[in-house]
């Protein structure tokens, strides 16, 4: 893949996992209890506007000697390495729709969340996609 589709499916992945972890957040479920879903959507806003600031981030590099992008494609998300992550993801996310089970696609959003930890932001945005996941886990 060339730089410019990378950037966009990491940009797409992004906002996969911001569309979900609202999607989590605001649809009432059996998993998370009423008195924590306010202070959890209180917290979405401050998650969410890292996220659009990871992806600024990504969008920004604008060739493929960026220090950042060079992170990046070290670990593996860049090329055939994120082809197959966005396969993987693609066929969990499928499987979400279509039965409202999202634990498989969590587990794979930690994995490329853990990798894209260099970019400023995502951390917080891992950590409150765990603690969402741990809350629907209960």
């Amino acid at each position: 893949m060339a730089l410019s589709e990378d950037k966009k499916t990491i940009v797409e992945i992004l906002r996969f996992v911001a569309e979900l972890l609202e999607r989590l957040v605001k649809q009432p479920s059996k998993g998370m209890p009423d008195r924590e879903r306010k202070s959890f959507e209180d917290a979405w806003h401050e998650v969410e506007f890292g996220l659009r600031k990871a992806i600024d981030e990504i969008d920004s590099i604008d060739s493929e000697n960026n220090a950042l992008w060079h992170t990046l494609r070290e670990r593996g998300l860049t090329g055939a390495q994120l082809r197959l992550k966005q396969q993987r993801l693609d066929n969990a996310r499928q499987q979400g729709k279509k039965t409202g089970l999202w634990g498989r696609t969590l587990k794979l959003i930690n994995s490329i969340l853990g990798n894209l930890s260099v970019i400023p932001g995502i951390d917080a945005v891992k950590e409150f996609k765990e603690m969402v996941e741990d809350t629907l886990e209960e």
